[in-house]
């Protein structure tokens, strides 16, 4: 239940804000060393499993000691029930990263699917492999436009294409006949970015919203589900339905 930003490197960042010393201080009292930067936030170095587990344990001690809802009010990212809607994020694009990667073994197999529920575009597996491709980066830099554009705006930030987007149509047409090998490492790079991104968006950030110019107004959830890690799904059903 308390979030810290995607490791990049080998330590774990652990943004207490004010309630840093006292987080350091609980973790000493507790037998675990760690590097505090007053008022910012604590950094833990992965080490062995046993020293992992040590540090764990401590941390949980420390966070349901009296005054621990300071460390909670302090803390940088979403806490308690928050911080577990974006462990189940993550956790579902793990998933279906998994899904995609063992798919493309299968190489472009035969048939159609429907890309879009109820549209009526059917797309050969080399379309869809494309599509998978180039879908994460794009929505990701719409995501972080909501983002951003909320914290500033007035009212529902524009953003996002539509399925008629140019660029969309010649980038499926164009990746069509690339191995899905090609996709997907395109495809792995946007899902390393976007587990940055939502690994490190504030609890404010979460309540953005935007206006899409045909599904309206959507908030942060609704638009990972159906522009980024729901529309992989999507994609991985469709895929894992060809070829039978």
């Amino acid at each position: 239940g308390w979030s810290a930003p995607d490791p990049q490197a080998n330590f774990v960042w652990l943004p207490a804000g004010a309630a840093t010393d006292d987080l350091a201080a609980g973790l000493i009292q507790t037998g675990v060393v760690a590097r505090a930067f007053t008022g910012v936030g604590v950094r833990v170095t992965v080490g062995s499993e046993d020293s992992v587990d040590a540090f764990l344990a401590a941390f949980e001690h420390v966070a349901a000691a009296p005054g621990a809802d300071k460390l909670a009010a302090a803390w940088g990212l979403p806490a308690g029930a928050e911080a577990l809607r974006v462990l189940r994020w993550l956790d579902r694009l793990a998933a279906v990263e998994g899904r995609l990667i063992d798919l493309s073994g299968r190489g472009r197999m035969p048939g159609l699917a429907q890309p879009d529920p109820g549209g009526t575009e059917r797309w050969d597996a080399g379309q869809i492999w494309a599509h998978v491709g180039e879908i994460g980066g794009y929505w990701t830099d719409q995501l972080e436009l909501v983002a951003d554009e909320a914290a500033v705006s007035t009212g529902p930030v524009p953003f996002g294409r539509v399925k008629s987007d140019p660029a969309r149509i010649a980038a499926v047409a164009g990746g069509r006949n690339l191995e899905p090998a090609t996709h997907v490492h395109a495809m792995l790079a946007a899902m390393d970015r976007l587990r940055d991104v939502l690994a490190g968006m504030s609890t404010t950030d979460w309540t953005r919203v935007g206006r899409h110019s045909t599904l309206g107004v959507m908030d942060v959830d609704a638009i990972v589900e159906e522009f980024l890690v729901g529309h992989w799904e999507q994609h991985a059903a469709q895929l894992e339905t060809l070829g039978d």
